[in-house]
């Protein structure tokens, strides 16, 4: 989605089969701190993976409507669901809820048919796969690395729609556990990329999702299913960011299906040619 859509990753994928996922090498180190250098802080943490893994713990239980087991909000909060499309291949859904304060959280479902969850989870973890199909992702670079567990820091600057553009700086890190990945990406800051007077800052940030096998038309599990969790702070009247968000969302969530396909081919290819 324009918003539901926005949360990546960003280091290149290596050539591999459907089975192959950059992040699995991870999977020994899942419980070691995340470190960056002291110039990093509000790094992403476990802590922050649990937090958001018992929030939607309850989403895709079997034979239960997502609708009836979405995350428990605030006294008088309420999910609102804004769409459920779908085209050859794929489906998606997505609701939002207005904040206390104003702001507006997404949570969406996109599940790709004759899809592996490695393949899906490479894919949202490559910024130059997305900058291919997102036109909103204008500049994007890796500020630093933790090389034990894979986490990143990242500045991004999006030309978003009927806004000016903003510039982000998160840390983001990569989880598997057992045949389920999950990406937790958190604003931070970062002393090498502060806040400038050309752009606004994107603060607060939140972006996380699960990623898992789910069961394809021949009831088989050859689909893939990522819930994303969203929220940024654009810094802009509220009505206009939803606004935006409306009558965005499905174009950004089309192109996203067209990318990961493209992404998939190229992919297959390289393992038939290695």
């Amino acid at each position: 989605a324009a918003a539901a859509a926005v949360s990546g990753g960003g280091a290149s994928t290596a050539p591999g089969g459907s089975r192959h996922c950059t992040w699995a090498k991870y999977e020994p180190v899942a419980l070691v701190p995340t470190a960056f250098s002291s110039r990093v802080e509000g790094e992403v943490q476990v802590s922050d993976l649990r937090d958001f893994q018992n929030r939607v713990g309850r989403m895709g239980t079997a034979g239960v409507d997502a609708a009836e087991c979405l995350p428990t909000l605030e006294t008088g909060g309420q999910w609102s669901e804004m769409m459920l499309k779908a085209q050859s291949g794929f489906n998606y859904r997505a609701w939002r809820h207005v904040m206390p304060y104003g702001g507006t959280e997404y949570l969406s479902t996109s599940t790709f048919d004759n899809c592996t969850v490695e393949e899906m989870c490479d894919f949202f973890n490559c910024d130059e796969t997305r900058a291919s199909w997102d036109r909103l992702l204008f500049r994007h670079r890796v500020l630093e690395r933790d090389e034990r567990t894979g986490a990143e820091v990242v500045f991004w600057e999006r030309a978003l729609p009927v806004i000016s553009n903003r510039d982000y700086v998160f840390s983001r890190r990569t989880w598997k556990e057992g045949d389920v990945y999950w990406a937790v990406t958190k604003g931070c800051t970062h002393s090498q990329s502060p806040e400038t007077p050309n752009l606004k800052r994107v603060d607060p940030y939140y972006s996380s999702w699960r990623m898992r096998a789910v069961a394809g038309p021949d009831g088989r599990l050859t689909g893939a299913e990522c819930l994303l969790s969203h929220f940024e702070e654009q810094k802009v009247n509220q009505e206009v960011a939803r606004f935006a968000v409306r009558m965005g969302m499905w174009g950004v969530v089309k192109s996203m299906d067209g990318g990961f396909r493209k992404f998939q081919q190229a992919r297959q290819q390289r393992a038939a040619a290695a």
